[in-house]
């Protein structure tokens, strides 16, 4: 019995913790779409819970993590407007 309660302890604590996550990721998905934004310490922790949630619920619809932070995206427009540019400037074969 012992082993058992320990085991639906683990399980619980587990779940709560997911839901917590989860709830806390909500929270700041609003504020990421509102007007305000995240801070550098809030977009970490949004990509640490995007990160978590993926490793332990169903990632139907998720992201991978290298897409959450929105200085990664704006990043890599700017690399994929440089590559267009040079692409223009190729001569036609």
């Amino acid at each position: 019995p012992v082993f058992k309660h320990k085991l639906v302890k683990i399980a619980q604590d587990y779940k709560s913790e997911i839901e917590s996550s989860e709830k806390e990721l909500v929270q700041l998905e609003e504020k990421r779409n509102s007007d305000k934004g995240l801070s550098p310490t809030e977009e970490d922790r949004y990509v640490e819970l995007n990160s978590f949630l993926d490793s332990t619920i169903d990632n139907v619809g998720r992201v991978s993590r290298t897409f959450y932070s929105e200085e990664t995206n704006k990043k890599l427009d700017s690399i994929i407007g440089l590559a267009e540019e040079m692409l223009k400037k190729l001569p036609d074969e």
